[in-house]
């Protein structure tokens, strides 16, 4: 969504075009400009123009009742399922499982620790069984406990709140964060579902 020059209309078949090829999954996500990019250098030289904020907010609506209609279960941010369908490795990676990097630029991940495999095929493929590392970072507790409140609350079900009390108390000494939510929860734009669970999820509002 929020392609250039695109128009609701033109949304609304593609999404129909989609559904056509009976998916069990589909990954929906908004346009993001990233830094020193062809596309984000287009865009600063006034060669393409962003879609208003209006018109995106409507894809996004006519995506999320388009796909209610067909089915689809809306489980996290941007992405919408068939029962039981739900991309495995997104979720392991939105919840800060563990996962095993293989292939040219792929990226692991084991308790904290993060690295990414030489991205160039040519390099990989001479390097072949044991490609090389190009890139390792060692997360300290607070890093991966902001990380994680960030990418659970993209998801549907949000964060149990017990959960969310150990995640704030490595990732929040100050307090910020938590004051943040407040303002989020009186905004409506967070939500408490659950009498006993009280899972704190992203708002449909």
């Amino acid at each position: 969504m929020g392609i250039p020059s695109s128009t609701l209309k033109l949304r609304r078949e593609d999404l129909d075009a989609a559904l056509k090829l009976e998916p069990e999954h589909l990954s929906c996500y908004g346009l993001q400009y990233e830094h020193n990019t062809p596309l984000t250098r287009k865009l600063e030289s006034g060669r393409i123009q962003r879609i208003e904020k209006e018109l995106e907010a409507e894809m996004y609506e006519h995506t999320y009742e388009r796909l209610e209609e067909a089915g689809f279960a809306h489980y996290e941010i941007s992405n919408w399922a068939r029962l039981g369908e739900e991309c495995r490795h997104n979720l392991l990676y939105w919840r800060g499982g563990n996962w095993l990097a293989f292939g040219p630029s792929a990226s692991g991940h084991l308790d904290g620790t993060r690295w990414r495999i030489t991205p160039r095929l040519g390099s990989w493929l001479e390097q072949v069984p044991w490609a090389k590392v190009e890139d390792l970072e060692h997360l300290d507790k607070a890093t991966r406990a902001r990380g994680r409140l960030m990418l659970e609350l993209r998801l549907c079900e949000g964060i149990a709140q017990h959960e969310l009390v150990e995640v704030l108390a490595d990732a929040d000494p100050g307090g910020q964060r938590e004051r943040v939510l407040g303002r989020a929860g009186a905004e409506g734009l967070i939500e408490s579902i659950g009498s006993s669970s009280c899972v704190f999820a992203m708002s449909d509002k």
